[in-house]
């Protein structure tokens, strides 16, 4: 969606998830070979879909109704995507798991089948996730999920947000999945920033100011433009910076979410303690593109935790950026391998300009 206002910067720093008007896949990163591609395959699935506890719901539906009364178009819209945010992530989350079991299902039995585990905000809640072990089971089945409640709010509403829970989720895939005899894909699938590769949709706590301390900070934020006011909206050209930094800082956001930083160290400890490591890996998340210090430690280890990271670019991604139906459709282009056909599908959106968000 397209926001030709300056207050869409201010809101969506608010949110650390702009809505962009133009979105790239960032070209892959090569941080370490591939394995042995006669291995079987494990897909890992992480999702941190917007779910909310009654707190988190709460404090959505408040936000929403400040973004309302602000009064201009950019608010209004923002406030809408704040409430469509619960809809269009779930809905999204389910359709890929839907074909992420369809696709595993219908391989079982071929000569190179493909196992799956998927972790979900709404599975985590209820200390569960799903599972296929080719050659093993004939459906996908429920294991328990020691789930670490975190007393924040926001946190213990999207546990994939937290860096013990994604340490967790990836222990169990090791411990369910003979690392020296299998080939992993990771896929990560959340709400992003530059900062962090899986966070809530909104990290404002709006219990810790009023409606009209909001209303002012938000008229007065300083943008590239200087100090704007509500009446002040005016056009940006493509990629105007909006100094995001400025609007943290101004508004407290809360510091929840796995950061870039932990995620490397999450990967680079897993691969080092358990052998696990990933051929490909693609943070389905906005900004999620790593920097040159994560990527080169990553490159640089012995135990090389990963083969291939794939991106987004500042200008974020798209729910349905990645149709795993499709990575199942390319499999005999790729001569049934898994691994080349999510690569094919991923190198094909390189740079690609998708629909608005």
């Amino acid at each position: 969606m397209r926001y030709g206002r300056s207050l869409a910067g201010i809101l969506g720093a608010l949110l650390l998830v702009t809505q962009p008007s133009v979105a790239a896949l960032r070209e892959g990163l090569m941080l370490g070979p591939q394995q042995d591609a006669t291995k079987p395959v494990v897909l890992v699935y992480i999702v941190n879909e917007t779910a909310p506890n009654a707190l988190e719901a709460r404090n959505i539906a408040v936000l929403a109704s400040w973004f309302e009364a602000f009064g201009t178009d950019a608010a209004q819209r923002m406030s809408g995507t704040i409430t469509e945010d619960l809809r269009l992530f779930q809905t999204a989350a389910d359709r890929d798991v839907s074909e992420i079991k369809a696709g595993v299902l219908s391989l079982d039995g071929s000569p190179q089948p493909v196992s799956a585990v998927i972790f979900s905000n709404r599975l985590a809640k209820r200390q569960a996730f799903e599972y296929f072990r080719a050659g093993l089971d004939q459906e996908f089945g429920e294991g328990q999920f020691p789930l670490v409640d975190d007393p924040h709010f926001m946190a213990g509403s999207n546990p994939f947000a937290t860096e013990a829970n994604f340490r967790i989720a990836l222990n169990l895939v090791a411990g369910m999945f003979d690392p020296n005899a299998h080939r992993f894909v990771l896929v990560t699938k959340s709400h992003g920033s530059s900062q962090s590769l899986m966070r809530p949709k909104v990290l404002l706590d709006t219990s810790k100011l009023s409606e009209a301390e909001f209303q002012k900070r938000l008229a007065r934020v300083p943008t590239s433009e200087g100090i704007l006011d509500s009446s002040q909206a005016k056009t940006l050209e493509s990629g105007a910076r909006m100094g995001k930094e400025n609007y943290e800082q101004a508004f407290e956001l809360e510091a929840v979410g796995l950061s870039k930083e932990r995620f490397a160290a999450a990967m680079l400890d897993l691969s080092a303690s358990r052998g696990l490591r990933f051929d490909v890996v693609f943070g389905f998340s906005c900004r999620s593109q790593l920097d040159t210090r994560l990527a080169t430690e990553l490159r640089s280890s012995a135990q090389h935790p990963i083969g291939v990271y794939y991106g987004s670019d500042d200008r974020g991604l798209d729910y349905d950026e990645l149709s795993f139906a499709g990575v199942f459709a390319h499999l005999d282009a790729a001569g049934g391998d898994f691994v080349q056909a999510l690569s094919r599908v991923l190198k094909g959106l390189e740079g690609r300009v998708p629909a608005a968000l």
